[in-house]
């Protein structure tokens, strides 16, 4: 059976990354010259923020840039791996 989707007009919040299990964001600073990349942990808040609301917070630690020169995302890559049929292959 195939994973419902979230509805394309529901925002996502830190609830919805929880039950997924993605527990941080990932900051990529857009500054050409900077580039840096950051982990952001999101344990404290409560489930229902939105991650666009703290999208607007971010400061990058290295050249200071922020707000459209940052792009915050759900970590995906620390989702844990589903797999379809039960087998793990390697």
């Amino acid at each position: 059976m195939a994973r419902q989707k979230q509805p394309a007009d529901e925002p996502m919040t830190f609830g919805i990354m929880r039950r997924v299990g993605v527990q941080r964001l990932v900051a990529h600073c857009l500054n050409p010259s900077c580039r840096h990349e950051g982990l952001i942990d999101v344990s404290k808040f409560a489930d229902d923020v939105e991650v666009s609301s703290l999208v607007r917070k971010v400061l990058c630690a290295k050249c200071g840039a922020c707000g459209a020169h940052i792009d915050v995302r759900p970590n995906w890559k620390e989702q844990p791996l589903q797999l379809l049929t039960g087998k793990v292959w390697r």
